[in-house]
């Protein structure tokens, strides 16, 4: 008896382990139909730069915002976004990380910053991983090139990745959600 009892305990923790992926169908036909159609605003809450050295030495000066270190930047309540209505696109991400060329005269805050229309803006639907995958290009006024990279989850969640021609990439972790236009 005892073995049938261990036998029925196995197969019970071995079906509890199992990892399930519950997907609320309206809610990813919700969020894809988003994505494609807009007006969306991406907002991110997590900004993960390359740890560099530069970015070590950064982080051990206590000059970072509280709860963050060289390969993770908390922006709760940090202004960023990137924002989709129309043809159009605004982004302005906050930039941790290490600028490759030289940079602009008179540039105060040194963000991501764009307002127009992209250069490239493709939306592709993955059935399988059941996510939407953005590709943008732009190129600000200075002639910096961006390229973005974001993945959006059927559960609004997203994950960014930003290259850029004259800095090191970045990446950014938060939600997507319907952009209301003032």
């Amino acid at each position: 008896m005892k073995p049938m009892y261990l036998f029925i305990l196995s197969l019970w923790l071995l079906g509890s382990c199992q990892s399930i992926k519950h997907v609320d169908p309206q809610q990813a036909a919700a969020t894809k139909a988003l994505v494609a159609e807009g007006p969306f605003e991406m907002v991110f809450s997590r900004a993960h730069p390359l740890t560099t050295k530069e970015m070590t030495q950064l982080s051990a000066t206590n000059l970072l915002p509280v709860e963050s270190r060289s390969g993770m930047i908390n922006m709760v309540g940090m202004a960023n976004y990137v924002r989709k209505y129309g043809d159009s696109l605004s982004v302005f991400l906050p930039y941790y990380g290490t600028r490759q060329m030289s940079g602009r005269y008179n540039d105060s805050n040194g963000a991501i910053a764009f307002e127009g229309i992209p250069k490239t803006y493709d939306v592709m639907y993955d059935d399988a991983q059941q996510e939407t995958n953005v590709k943008i290009s732009f190129k600000d006024l200075e002639g910096e090139q961006y390229q973005v990279w974001a993945t959006v989850q059927a559960n609004g969640q997203v994950h960014a990745r930003v290259n850029s021609s004259q800095r090191t990439s970045i990446s950014y972790t938060g939600e997507v959600s319907k952009f209301k236009q003032q």
